[in-house]
C-alpha cells in the first residue's frame, strides 16, 4: 500500500472502523482473474490443436494422377499446412499417409501447374480421391500454350 492510500488519523479518532480494509482482497482478485484467462487460454489451444488435427488422429488419402489426355503424371501432393506430402509412382499413384483428421486442403502440383482439392479425412482411414485430372486449361495457363 503506498503512502496516499494509507488511512489517515481522522479515520481513527473514534476507533478502529468496523470494515477495516483487507489488503490481500487485490491480491485475491488478481489471481482469480489470472486464472480465468489461464483456464481460456487453455480451452482455445485445446479448440485450436483439435482444429489442426493433432488431437483428433491421422488418417490416409489415395489416389492417382493423370494430365489432360489421361497419361499418368509423377505430381506432388501435399497437405496445406501440414508436413504432409508425397510423389506420385510413374504410373500416377500416390498415398498420403498420416494427414491430419478433418477437412483438408491437397496441393497437386506438377511443374508450374497446381491445383488445390479439398478432402474429409478421418482418424484412422483411408480415402480414395480417385483419379485427379488436370484440365487442358491448366497447362494453357502455365505454359501460355497447349503441352
Amino acid at each position: 500500500m503506498s503512502f496516499e492510500e494509507s488511512p489517515s488519523l481522522e479515520q481513527y479518532r473514534n476507533g478502529l472502523p468496523e470494515n477495516i480494509p483487507d489488503p490481500s482482497r487485490r491480491l485475491r482478485i488478481f489471481r482469480k482473474i489470472l486464472l480465468a484467462l489461464l483456464f481460456v487460454a487453455l480451452g482455445m489451444l485445446l479448440v485450436r490443436l483439435w482444429q489442426i488435427g493433432s488431437l483428433a488422429g491421422t488418417g490416409s488419402v489415395t489416389g492417382i494422377t493423370l494430365d489432360p489426355q489421361g497419361n499418368p503424371l509423377r505430381a506432388e501432393i501435399s497437405v496445406a499446412g501440414a508436413a504432409v506430402f508425397a510423389t506420385a509412382d510413374e504410373n500416377g499413384h500416390f498415398v498420403l499417409s498420416g494427414v491430419p483428421a478433418g477437412v483438408r486442403s491437397l496441393v497437386i502440383g506438377y511443374r508450374a501447374v497446381g491445383r488445390e482439392i479439398s478432402v474429409q479425412v478421418a482418424a484412422g482411414q483411408t480415402v480414395d480421391i480417385g483419379e485427379f485430372r488436370f484440365s487442358p486449361s491448366d497447362f494453357q495457363t502455365a505454359w501460355g500454350q497447349p503441352r
